[in-house]
């Protein structure tokens, strides 16, 4: 291996555990006042992402002997094929946006992400150790799970700005909090733009601790493996994410310990879940009764249904290409005006975003895409086949999969690990 092919290597783990980084700059902004979902930004983890691309064409250019049109294993492939037809689709949904300029931002980014997908599946496994990879993922997890339970002990946050931690606090307007006896708790954050985000995070960091802890030496089980475990679990509990704690951390944990592990490997795992599940509920008991409780009334309930209506109108309006890639939130600013500026935000249903923005084509190659990917990885018998349920169900019920960064980083992370991926 060359030392350029290293310096590539550092560079794709270096770049995965910046992942949760906030770290951007705004360069332009096409509504007033500032609204997140109709804004550009440059990232810090698109530059490494850029150089990362850099590397790797440097690496195929030193392989004379191999085309570049071989740079990845795609050929004949379904699951390229679709997302290929997806990424066209989304591009001529751009002639129906009400602002272009954003629409053709949102595309770009699109194609970042679906490049990132076809990196790791060209990589992961051969030039890649999924084992690093799980490595590094896991150290990612458990550093930001420090400065979760940090931020909820002192319910704000604690100086990180340089990572991109926003400026949190109980009282502060639009921060994630609940009421326990008419006083507000915060949720953590880590350095993720919401705690829904940091928990999707903290879920596939502590999947990757469950992979190895199954599938590796012993060095996975030893104490202070263990006891970084659970303080992950202590952090995916700070951030009171209803749906992702119920249903991803839950669902995965129930497909993995089925079908995939041994049960002289699962005891002492499970044991040690229990324990620090219930003295995290035993010490917040106050607190995790109030997030238990949910009422159809709830504002975020009657949210996401009035969302979910206005995207299924979208669609029937627009059904062949919709309103064009990254255009809901623009869509709602020009139809509903005088709204609150919280009230602009995508709907919190991936699947009903892409049917409203791309159309029924956009939805349906999305979905064969998906398909194609969740039976390769079935017959592989690859592992992280239950990650990728939990996450795609966690599709259901928010937005950040296709709207953030680093949601979006996350969602095709996932995907690519999903994707021809070989124990290593």
């Amino acid at each position: 291996m060359t030392n350029f092919s290293k310096v590539e290597k550092h560079s794709f783990y270096f770049f995965i555990f910046c992942i949760p980084f906030q770290l951007r700059l705004i360069f332009h902004q096409w509504t007033w006042p500032f609204n997140e979902w109709t804004a550009a930004f440059l990232y810090f983890t698109d530059i490494l992402f850029v150089l990362l691309l850099v590397f790797l064409l440097k690496r195929y250019l030193s392989i004379r002997s191999r085309p570049w049109f071989k740079m990845f294993p795609t050929s004949a492939s379904p699951i390229i094929w679709c997302l290929f037809l997806f990424i066209i689709t989304a591009f001529f949904s751009i002639f129906n946006a009400h602002i272009q300029g954003l629409s053709i931002y949102k595309f770009a980014k699109l194609v970042e992400f679906a490049l990132f997908f076809i990196y790791l599946r060209a990589n992961t496994g051969h030039f890649l150790n999924l084992k690093n990879i799980a490595i590094v993922i896991s150290a990612s997890a458990f550093f930001q799970s420090l400065i979760a339970i940090t931020q909820y002990l002192k319910q704000g946050n604690i100086g990180l700005k340089i990572l991109g931690e926003s400026h949190i606090g109980p009282e502060i307007s639009n921060v994630a909090v609940f009421l326990v006896d008419e006083e507000k708790v915060m949720r953590s954050y880590g350095t993720f733009p919401h705690p829904n985000v940091l928990a999707a995070w903290l879920l596939v960091g502590v999947f990757c601790f469950w992979y190895l802890y199954f599938r590796f030496e012993k060095a996975f089980r030893e104490k202070w493996w263990l006891a970084g475990y659970s303080v992950m679990l202590i952090a995916i509990y700070t951030t009171y994410s209803r749906t992702i704690i119920s249903l991803g951390f839950l669902l995965a944990s129930i497909l993995l310990f089925l079908f995939r592990a041994h049960f002289a490997k699962l005891k002492k795992l499970v044991f040690l879940t229990v324990i620090t599940t219930l003295l995290f509920t035993l010490v917040y008991w106050p607190e995790v009764n109030s997030r238990l409780r949910i009422s159809a009334g709830e504002e975020t309930v009657t949210q996401r249904i009035w969302f979910n209506n206005i995207a299924g109108n979208i669609t029937k309006s627009a059904p062949f290409l919709g309103i064009g890639y990254g255009q809901f939130v623009a869509n709602l600013i020009n139809k509903y005006k005088f709204y609150p500026q919280f009230f602009y935000q995508p709907v919190h249903n991936i699947y009903l975003l892409l049917s409203s923005e791309t159309g029924i084509v956009g939805l349906a190659t999305f979905l064969g895409f998906i398909a194609f990917l969740m039976r390769e990885a079935a017959i592989a018998k690859n592992t992280f086949i239950f990650l990728g349920v939990a996450v795609l169900m966690l599709g259901f019920f928010d937005h950040f999969l296709f709207s953030l960064q680093q949601g979006s980083l996350i969602l095709w992370l996932t995907l690519g690990l999903l994707s021809r991926v070989v124990d290593s």
